[in-house]
């Protein structure tokens, strides 16, 4: 749960995400992933950038990421923007066990890339906060981008999730951050496996397999 988006302040490491525990490694490495990428086409290769071009690259990332994922509703897309209120929004129950987090939570909705990266940036002291809750905050900012209808369409299998054993983010998951939709694969396209659908990574981008 401790874990935000925070960058190391080690010499010639300034551009590297510091993860403390394992679990969320597979948003922080799709994060850092872009991270780099952004720096690579837009600061000329700088991985020891400022501690301002960081939080500038970083809110660009993140909203890109939601962006990106963000699904249509009526008519409109729009991208989810989460953070913690302060204050529960409703109680524990038979259904529902107090976490600490999800009562907490309020969101934004965003119409364009713009006013996403806008929203980010407000909230961006809470998705950096050290030892915060930045990553589950951004988690659940992705998953209401998406939509759970959508995610689960997305999926080959309906019992799938987007966190697998010991608390570890799944493929499903990884996907959705990369790509903006939670293939279960990382393939290219779709593999027509004995009148079986298996879905997997959509032109025009594709992936490395080790």
């Amino acid at each position: 749960v401790q874990q935000s988006f925070t960058f190391n302040d080690t010499f010639e490491l300034e551009f590297g995400l510091v993860q403390h525990k394992g679990g969320p490694c597979g948003i922080l490495a799709a994060v850092q992933a872009l991270v780099i990428k952004h720096l690579m086409n837009h600061y000329c290769g700088k991985l020891s950038p400022s501690n301002a071009e960081r939080q500038q690259v970083l809110t660009k990332v993140l909203a890109l990421i939601l962006w990106q994922a963000a699904n249509y509703e009526s008519g409109s897309k729009l991208a989810y923007v989460c953070c913690d209120s302060g204050r529960s929004k409703f109680h524990s129950s038979l259904l529902y066990r107090n976490d600490g987090i999800t009562e907490k939570v309020q969101f934004s909705r965003c119409s364009t890339l713009a006013a996403t990266e806008n929203c980010v940036q407000e909230f961006l002291p809470q998705f950096q906060s050290p030892m915060g809750k930045g990553c589950i905050l951004f988690l659940y900012s992705l998953i209401l981008s998406r939509g759970v209808n959508a995610i689960k369409a997305d999926l080959d299998e309906p019992d799938s999730a987007l966190m697998a054993n010991h608390g570890y983010c799944s493929q499903e998951l990884v996907n959705l951050c990369m790509m903006g939709y939670s293939a279960q694969n990382v393939f290219n396209n779709n593999i027509d496996l004995d009148g079986k659908i298996l879905k997997g990574i959509r032109e025009p981008r594709g992936t490395l397999v080790y």
